[in-house]
């Protein structure tokens, strides 16, 4: 502000030179005139000419100072401007230096900052690591004092062991009398048991025969009754017994046929080891039932699936286990069973059931037989929801009265049903075999989920057709397993049929 006042001042004066100097030089001129013109008109002497010379020659002289005075001026001036100008560049560059000074001061009172906060957590830092510290010591002295009571204690567990040595040596001889005395209780329950076995095996042997006489009177009441049927009988006996082990054994085809045209599935109805109020709670509540409403949920969310119930009787024969389901099965339910069965004779005698004894539409309308092998169904892969085998199973096990697994057939049939069924589907296998289970895990290409029950019941034989006879034999208690095995939701079926 104080350089901006100076300047203004000194232009004023220069100023202010400048017009006197002008007005000196007009002054001049105009006495240069009037002279010239006051000679022309009068005649002035010499003195008072030479006189107004030395004054014109003064003020010339004067003129001639106050411009060189004011030459000298203009150069102080032009030089303060540049001293000036040069001052103002130094205060710029003063300022750029003032303004990155503060800058790095700033920048230094950050770090500053940062490093005291550092400080403070290192501090801290080191201060819950001092606690940590003390924390340790005293852990290791409460080890330090565990380690001792454990000594303590170790001292007094060895007083206690030999004390407990010399009470062992002293029952010593107790224990080998006691011992005595249970090898004996031993043989008097081992000969106990044998005689227990001894009068199992009378009675399975009395009710055989009684059983066997009892099938003998109704077997010839019926060739009594039928001599046709009687040769018949005969007939396919003879060529059943006269046909090779493995063409004869339950695993057969000739022995289902003579089974079902003259032996004990010649009736209007028989049932394998259970009928279905046996199986009824467990194949509607744990299989049935929670598969149906999985499906039903799954439908709410993808309007393209189909809320019907499609269900699979594999080794039908001439059971009435689908007639009993299907009415049972809830309304709502649009359910169709197929049956199928490799005897011809079975089958058609179902289908002629359906066609002359069966009224309930119910049961026309959900349920059809066909004749077909469960190893080779030629069913197109995932097509239904449920299996269900009450015996097929065992049959392909079985080679007379051994019970031999012929690993092909059992898991050709295993492979068959798992590939028909869908993801998620279930099959139910009523058997009265253990050994089957291992056929669910050893093939590769099927990922059996797997779970067995036991279920027994008493019957009077395996046999529910409408026979009667004067004489019964006492009930037996029947031991069943119900393998109920399901397909995974995921699985992806590869295998092709047969």
């Amino acid at each position: 502000m104080n350089k901006n006042m100076n300047m203004n001042n000194i232009k004023e004066t220069q100023d202010n030179k400048n017009t006197l100097i002008n007005h000196l030089k007009n002054g001049i001129i105009e006495l240069e005139n009037d002279i010239v013109d006051y000679h022309n008109k009068h005649s002035i002497d010499g003195e008072v000419r030479q006189t107004l010379i030395h004054k014109l020659h003064d003020l010339n002289v004067e003129n001639k100072q106050l411009e060189k005075s004011n030459q000298i001026q203009l150069e102080e001036l032009e030089t303060l401007k540049s001293r000036m100008e040069l001052q103002d560049k130094y205060l710029n560059e003063y300022k750029s230096n003032y303004i990155r000074v503060e800058g790095q001061i700033n920048q230094i009172k950050n770090q500053y900052t940062l490093l005291k906060d550092s400080y403070g957590k290192l501090n801290q830092h080191f201060l819950d690591k001092e606690n940590e510290k003390t924390k340790y010591l005293q852990t290791i002295d409460e080890l330090s004092m565990i380690t001792m009571n454990l000594k303590n204690e170790k001292q007094n567990w060895e007083l206690e062991k030999k004390e407990l040595d010399k009470t062992i040596q002293t029952q010593s001889s107790t224990i080998e009398e006691k011992d005595d005395e249970l090898k004996k209780s031993i043989d008097y329950v081992e000969l106990y048991r044998n005689e227990l076995i001894k009068l199992e095996n009378e009675k399975n042997e009395l009710i055989r025969l009684l059983d066997s006489n009892i099938r003998s009177q109704i077997d010839h009441q019926h060739m009594s009754n039928n001599k046709k049927s009687n040769n018949k009988y005969k007939k396919n006996v003879k060529q059943f017994e006269e046909e090779d082990e493995d063409n004869v054994s339950p695993a057969s085809y000739s022995f289902w046929e003579v089974f079902y045209e003259s032996g004990e599935g010649k009736g209007d109805v028989y049932e394998w080891y259970v009928d279905y109020s046996h199986i009824r709670d467990h194949l509607l509540n744990n299989m049935i039932t929670p598969y149906y409403q999985l499906q039903q949920q799954q439908q709410n969310s993808n309007s393209n699936r189909n809320n019907s119930l499609e269900l699979l009787h594999v080794g039908c024969g001439n059971s009435l286990l689908a007639e009993e389901l299907i009415v049972e099965l809830d309304k709502n339910i649009d359910a169709k069973i197929l049956n199928i069965d490799v005897c011809n004779n079975a089958i058609e005698r179902m289908q002629q059931r359906m066609a002359t004894k069966i009224t309930n539409t119910r049961i026309k309308n959900g349920l059809e037989y066909r004749v077909g092998d469960a190893t080779n169904t030629g069913i197109a892969n995932d097509t239904y929801d449920g299996i269900i085998d009450k015996g097929t199973v065992d049959a392909l096990l079985s080679t007379l009265d051994l019970e031999v697994g012929d690993n092909q057939m059992v898991k050709k049939l295993l492979r068959e049903m798992y590939r028909v069924l869908k993801p998620g589907g279930f099959l139910l296998v009523v058997s009265r075999n253990t050994c089957a289970e291992p056929y669910f895990y050893m093939d590769d290409q099927a990922e059996w989920s797997v779970q067995i029950q036991e279920l027994q019941v008493s019957k009077q034989s395996d046999s529910t057709t409408t026979k009667k006879s004067s004489s019964k034999a006492p009930p037996m208690k029947q031991i069943n397993y119900l393998y109920s095995a399901s397909k995974p939701t995921s699985a992806n079926t590869n295998t092709t049929t047969n």
